[in-house]
């Protein structure tokens, strides 16, 4: 560990050489180590300098070429952006006939309320004979040949991280990625997010972030067998993730801090109807078309009634405070419409949605009839959906309704039960 700061130490005995009173019994001790570190690590230090002057490593000196406290440059596991993050330790770690260097690492990170450092695993696999530094899963981030740059662009990301603390609705149009099962799923998508991640943890509680780490099951002749040692790794990794202490000043963290920030963010897409993590590359203002209420297509006083009632239940009309008869009720606008195919229907939701820049959330009766018309699994449903709506603001869209008003039938039982639920 000391060897990797010689040159601070020899730095430190400089200053000290040239300051007035200086203690004899310190400076002796400092030139002792120093001599002692050096006369150690000279065969490391020839070896190292020699690779470092061609760009190449061995598995070998990996300990030597990441200094605590330096930048690391990485990608995320998820969306595969390019990513920087603070280096602590580094350790060997056999598992289950893999060996690798395991390095632990910090970056900024928001958790809904505040900002603060939280951790991450990363390793470089084992290998043969010396590789390019760059070609590495991860590296000192002075070794990248356009370092300055990746700096500053890794920078700008970070000013725009810290813009997205609280609730804000953009387009995303890049790379993304959800957790289903443990695993990672990626996409691309060009849709409607609402960037907000107090409401993505609380919709998922025990959501957990991409990671390297192994869960340390594998079968063998169709047996699970559990290596021990992995699984306490992995509550080790747990740990390490969750952020720590009591939170940073946004208005205080420094262009160090905003290049060790997080890559991603938590949203919900409107679109892919789904939590998930965006990059911060990948978002932008949404470019709203409030023109295309004007273009639609029905009776200008059935226009100007949809408005009105819109414009009231928003607010945007001073009018008298009115609720309900009973508290709670009364909270919502609720509208049918009701045609034949192609008159326009759902193109006033999403007219009037653009119009009140408002996101949509366009739900149809295909995807709530699930599980064989399983009432109850159609009612948890409903409860995700208007909780995720009214959080956000959303105009909510329930297309195809009319599967769930049809007349009960005394010998469909279960559509009966959906009938219910749905009124």
């Amino acid at each position: 560990m000391l060897c990797h700061f010689l040159s601070e130490l020899n730095e430190r005995k400089e200053l000290k050489a040239c300051a007035s009173g200086c203690d004899a019994i310190q400076m002796r001790h400092l030139r002792l180590l120093i001599d002692h570190l050096e006369n150690e690590y000279a065969s490391v230090s020839q070896r190292l300098g020699s690779m470092l002057q061609h760009g190449q490593i061995t598995y070998g000196l990996l300990w030597a070429l990441f200094k605590p406290g330096s930048h690391v440059f990485a990608t995320c596991f998820g969306t595969k952006e390019p990513r920087c993050v603070i280096f602590d330790a580094g350790e060997e770690i056999t598992q289950n006939d893999e060996t690798w260097f395991n390095l632990e690492c910090r970056f900024i990170d928001y958790d809904g309320v505040k900002f603060g450092e939280a951790g991450i695993f990363l390793r470089v696999a084992k290998f043969r004979g010396s590789k390019p530094i760059e070609s590495l899963e991860a590296f000192p981030l002075r070794h990248h040949q356009s370092h300055e740059q990746v700096r500053k662009d890794l920078v700008g990301r970070g000013h725009k991280f810290l813009e997205f603390a609280g609730s804000h609705i953009r387009h995303c149009k890049g790379s993304a990625f959800f957790m289903s099962k443990g695993k990672v799923v990626k996409v691309k998508i060009d849709s409607r997010v609402t960037v907000d991640t107090a409401f993505f943890h609380d919709m998922q509680p025990n959501y957990s972030r991409p990671s390297l780490r192994d869960l340390g099951v594998k079968e063998k002749d169709g047996i699970q067998v559990f290596d021990i040692d992995a699984m306490f790794m992995e509550d080790r990794e747990r740990e390490k993730e969750r952020m720590r202490g009591d939170g940073v000043d946004a208005r205080k963290l420094s262009e160090a801090d905003l290049l060790v920030a997080c890559p991603t963010v938590c949203c919900f897409s409107f679109k892919e109807k789904i939590f998930l993590e965006c990059a911060v590359s990948a978002l932008r203002d949404i470019d709203w078309l409030p023109g295309s209420f004007d273009c639609l297509q029905i009776p200008s006083d059935t226009k100007t009634m949809l408005l009105s009632l819109a414009k009231t239940r928003l607010g945007l009309i001073p009018t008298v405070p009115f609720d309900d008869v009973i508290d709670g009720k009364g909270q919502g606008l609720n509208v049918l419409l009701n045609g034949p195919p192609g008159v326009g229907k759902t193109f006033t939701v999403e007219a009037t949605s653009e119009y009140f820049k408002r996101p949509l959330y366009s739900i149809s009766a295909g995807e709530l009839v699930v599980d064989h018309g399983d009432s109850h699994a159609v009612e948890s449903q409903f409860e995700i959906i208007f909780k995720i709506a009214k959080h956000f603001n959303a105009i909510l869209l329930l297309d195809e309704a009319d599967a769930f008003m049809a007349s009960r039938n005394e010998l469909h039982d279960s559509h009966n039960r959906l009938v219910t639920v749905f009124f």
